[in-house]
């Protein structure tokens, strides 16, 4: 699910953006003393490259059934001059603590290719987050016998979710999130109740998309025919159709992701400002996370902001990354967002994060499949 958080360094858009994991030759560890149920609890965690192995939440959570995020890539190939459109779901499922993905194709790919693709992605780099708790590292991920290591499920009561990114040292303070979901029932709803209203004759704005991301909208909007005839569709969601969608996702610190593919040459942090973004309009700032110097884009108060076109900058051992970062906030409120033409822009929705059940899965994927003779 794009979904959780997004580490942009990754250069896979699908779920596994930013999660490393552990390499072949990591020896088991454990971790600090840490609530793992939600009601006050300590326990100490075994982390064994990356995988918590006596971790259990209390209670249910939502993840006690497979619940799937709708996802998409757009894939060069060398027989034809477009791109080729790939449709799929993200499948998370939980053991104990654990977050796994596998992978529902949908259209113009296959569980196998997009498995490939991840492992391939992963070769790639060796990350780090970065935090007020501290530096974390992220390896080579490897798959296991439940699917692709997703996230840790710090916490759950009920719809209220907090999760952390994987990482070697199994912390659940990296990278975490906390989620408010609200839970809909679609049974009897039509397919086009889960779209935009003006999905067909306009351009809808990215926060319009409560159920999926946008792009699925725009990939759909492509051939107008068969968008026109599946909007049209009298079937309904049968009953037992859920939708999870978030109310609220907190980061509760702010979050730097680098990777040793991301070393420039700049020679200080001052260095790469001017560099990098000294004739822009963007401001910026050097403090300290952890220890580390870090460079961010701010606003005119001298307050971290978020900016699409400015990226942070680390210092470490003598060599400065180019990172990312997320902002410490509510990425869905219209206060988190960047400055664009003098307004504080927020594009990001709710539609990227819902989590759909079997049921409702199962239905929107047939819907498409009965109305699109290919999406290209």
């Amino acid at each position: 699910m794009k979904k959780f958080t997004t580490l942009a360094f990754s250069i896979s858009i699908t779920v596994l953006s930013g999660c490393g994991g552990g390499s072949g030759d990591s020896t088991s560890s454990t971790t600090p003393s840490t609530s793992n149920s939600g009601s006050g609890e300590s326990t100490t965690l075994t982390c064994d490259r990356g995988i918590l192995l006596n971790s259990q939440i209390t209670g249910t959570t939502i993840f006690d059934e497979p619940l799937y995020n709708f996802d998409y890539e757009y894939k060069s190939s060398v027989n034809t001059p477009n791109y080729v459109t790939q449709l799929y779901a993200d499948v998370i499922q939980r053991n104990g603590q654990m977050l796994y993905v596998n992978y529902a194709p949908i259209y113009n790919v296959s569980a196998e290719e997009l498995d490939k693709s991840t492992a391939e992605n992963e070769e790639i780099y060796e990350g780090y987050i970065l935090n007020s708790q501290g530096l974390y590292t992220q390896k080579k991920l490897q798959k296991q016998s439940n699917g692709w290591p997703y996230y840790y499920l710090s916490s759950s009561q009920g719809l209220q979710v907090s999760t952390g990114l994987f990482n070697d040292e199994c912390s659940l303070n990296a990278g975490k999130q906390n989620f408010n979901f609200e839970k809909i029932d679609l049974s009897g709803k039509t397919i086009s109740d889960i779209f935009p209203t003006n999905l067909l004759t306009g351009y809808p704005k990215t926060q319009d998309y409560i159920y999926l991301h946008n792009q699925i909208g725009m990939i759909l909007k492509g051939n107008k025919d068969a968008l026109a005839a599946l909007l049209s569709s009298t079937a309904t969601f049968p009953a037992g159709s859920y939708v999870y969608i978030p109310k609220s996702i907190v980061n509760d610190d702010y979050q730097f992701y680098f990777s040793e593919s991301t070393v420039t040459n700049a020679t200080s942090l001052n260095d790469w400002i001017q560099k990098y973004y000294g004739q822009s309009d963007y401001t910026y700032k050097i403090g300290k996370v952890s220890n580390l110097d870090v460079a961010y884009s701010v606003d005119t108060n001298g307050n971290p902001l978020y900016e699409a076109g400015a990226d942070p900058a680390i210092s470490k051992d003598g060599k400065i990354y180019d990172g990312e970062w997320d902002v410490k906030g509510d990425i869905l409120s219209p206060e988190y967002g960047m400055i664009l033409n003098g307004q504080l822009v927020n594009y990001e929705s709710k539609g990227s994060y819902t989590l759909f059940n079997k049921s409702s899965f199962e239905f929107i994927t047939q819907q498409i499949k009965n109305n699109y003779p290919s999406i290209n």
